[in-house]
């Protein structure tokens, strides 16, 4: 019976911490099946990493792993960033958080 602990995945440990440092990368083994059976692996321990924090956020919940091709043994390793264009708020909201601030700062002592 084989026991699931994070030790048993020190191999992958390292290459997602080297993934996270380089943002981003990719992992070539010797046959696609070896590729997938390797990426299970990594899906299996973000699962216990998390577990071991209490369900808390992983820093590897930031990598992706896209589907990896029938012809290709490479994973390919993907670091979340957001993709759209961020807009603040119109300028009217900003002067009404402005005056909201002030009026906090008034009530609470401080001088604005």
């Amino acid at each position: 019976m084989k026991v699931n602990r994070l030790g048993n995945y020190e191999d992958v440990k390292q290459v997602l911490d080297a993934a996270l440092a380089a943002g981003g990368g990719s992992y070539k083994l010797e046959t696609h099946g070896k590729a997938v059976h390797w990426r299970h692996r990594v899906y299996k321990f973000r699962k216990l990493f998390a577990a071991a924090l209490g369900g808390g956020v992983s820093p590897y919940d930031k990598l992706t792993f896209p589907s990896i091709p029938k012809e290709s043994s490479t994973v390919i390793i993907k670091l979340q960033q957001p993709e759209g264009i961020f807009t603040p708020a119109s300028a009217a909201e900003d002067s009404t958080m402005a005056e909201a601030l002030a009026l906090a700062k008034r009530l609470s002592g401080d001088i604005v």
